[in-house]
């Protein structure tokens, strides 16, 4: 992004990213949170197969003021790499993992988040390409429930195990940049892809995210009115993109799990019943606060109700 001028510099730049022919009521992907750096550097995460790959990169420019240009868009073709087993998927996701966590170390937290977003879209997009996988197979239970395959428990455990270690990543990163309503977002959103698959999460990645939700959601609570109708970008607020993540990264991480494998059906007993649910963006921010509010409000009485 060369060539902006203005007459109150200096000028912040932000990257985002949507893929062509997904939910366009979905908020946008943040590459890169408004800062000094003109140009974006990193992986971008595939398209999908019946747009051919197509993915769109938009850069917006914010001067000192506060004023913001419309984002300027391009588009690239991105696919994702063939991954022929479920375990070069594991392989592929344990790579991604560790070159996360050598970012968070390496002070680059916005390029982490980008890598577990990826690795968790692109095991997402494996498993949409297997036509017949037992383990992968999931219904609805009761339309209350996801029922999870135990067939392949070593398989099922690594991968809790890394989704665990993304969370520790996600978490990490929040805590490495200054708050703000794009980064809520973006942190939140990620935290929503990493629990995206109820039958690898495990109990502490969930309770971490949890946490981890509620915290911003403090943060934003005590530092607004309650109605949050600030729109200043000097602090931190709860914009439309921010609440919808929010409540998927709520929402995943309260949904309750059955497994069935050898002839055995039981209860996953530490997941209350979904207590959020995905909003799209137009809601006005008083009822996102309040949606907020109640989805932590059930965890905490559940975790009343079980003595923790």
């Amino acid at each position: 992004a060369s060539g902006w001028e203005d007459a109150h510099l200096p000028l912040s730049y932000r990257f985002t990213m949507r893929v062509v022919g997904a939910d366009t009521g979905m908020p946008l992907t943040q590459l890169q949170d408004f800062g000094p750096l003109s140009t974006f550097r990193g992986t971008l995460p595939g398209g999908l197969d019946s747009s051919a790959g197509a993915v769109v990169v938009a850069v917006t420019v914010r001067d000192a003021l506060g004023a913001t240009t419309q984002a300027q868009e391009v588009t690239i073709k991105s696919t994702w790499p063939t991954l022929a087993t479920e375990e070069a998927a594991t392989e592929a996701t344990s790579l991604a993992v560790k070159s996360a966590q050598a970012l968070i170390k390496a002070g680059g937290a916005e390029s982490a988040m980008n890598v577990v977003r990826s690795a968790c879209e692109q095991l997402e997009n494996f498993k949409a390409r297997q036509t017949v996988s037992r383990r992968r197979k999931l219904t609805q239970y009761d339309a209350d429930s996801i029922m999870c395959d135990t067939s392949d428990n070593a398989t099922t455990a690594l991968r809790q195990s890394e989704r665990e270690s993304m969370v520790a990543v996600t978490v990490a990163a929040r805590n490495a940049v200054p708050s703000s309503a794009t980064l809520f977002s973006s942190v939140a959103g990620v935290a929503a892809r990493v629990l995206s698959d109820p039958c690898e999460t495990t109990n502490t990645s969930r309770t971490e995210v949890v946490s981890l939700i509620a915290g911003m959601f403090i943060e934003i609570n005590e530092t607004h009115t309650p109605t949050f109708t600030t729109t200043s970008d000097s602090g931190t607020y709860l914009d439309d993109d921010g609440s919808v993540n929010m409540l998927d990264a709520l929402s995943a991480a309260v949904t309750p799990r059955r497994y069935i494998g050898s002839g055995d059906l039981f209860v996953d007993e530490h997941a209350a019943r979904p207590g959020a649910s995905r909003r799209a963006p137009g809601f006005r921010n008083d009822v996102h606060a309040f949606l907020l509010r109640w989805a932590v409000y059930q965890w905490c009485e559940r975790d009343v109700r079980h003595g923790r």
